[in-house]
C-alpha cells in the first residue's frame, strides 16, 4: 500500500533572475530563467535525488525550496500549508514570547560576561591557565547538573 502522507508538493514553480539592462534605452526587462515549470509531489518515506549538467538549476531550486531565494510564480506546500500561512503564525508567535526572548537573550549575555571575566583574571585566552579553566568548567557542569 503507498504512503499517501505528502510532505512537499510543488507546482509549477519558477525563479527567474533579472539582468542588467545593457543600455538606459533598452525597454524590455532581461532575465535568467533558472527553474521553469517544476511540479513535484515527495511521500513521506521518499527520497528524491536532482541530477542534471552544471548551471541547470539544482541549486537554485534547493535555494528556493529552503526559501532562501523567493519564488517567482508557483506554489509550494509544505506538509499541506503554503509558507505565507505559517508567517503570521511564526510572527505573531515571537511577538506573544518576545519577553521570554529578551531574558533568555539577556541571561546568556551576563553568563558570557561572568565567563569572559574569569578568563582575563587567569590572565587572558592566551595565557589563561588551564587548571582554572577546568576548574571552571567543573564549576559550571555541576551548577548545570542541580
Amino acid at each position: 500500500m503507498p504512503n499517501t502522507k505528502k510532505l512537499l508538493s510543488i507546482t509549477n514553480l519558477k525563479k527567474y533572475f533579472p539582468v542588467a539592462k545593457s543600455s538606459i534605452f533598452q525597454k524590455k526587462r532581461l532575465y535568467v530563467r533558472a527553474n521553469e515549470d517544476i511540479t513535484i509531489d515527495i511521500y513521506e518515506g521518499e527520497t528524491l535525488g536532482i541530477v542534471g549538467e552544471s548551471g541547470c538549476g539544482k541549486s537554485t531550486l534547493g535555494r528556493v525550496l529552503l526559501q532562501l531565494y523567493p519564488q517567482t510564480a508557483g506554489c509550494t506546500l509544505y506538509y499541506g500549508t503554503t509558507i505565507d500561512e505559517l508567517t503570521p503564525k511564526y510572527v505573531s508567535d515571537t511577538i506573544r514570547n518576545v519577553g521570554k526572548y529578551r531574558a533568555r537573550l539577556q541571561k546568556a549575555h551576563e553568563k558570557a560576561v561572568e565567563w569572559q571575566k574569569k578568563v582575563d583574571e587567569a590572565g587572558g585566552e592566551d595565557h589563561a591557565d588551564s587548571y582554572l579553566l577546568q576548574e571552571c568548567n567543573i564549576a559550571r557542569s555541576s551548577a548545570v547538573s542541580l
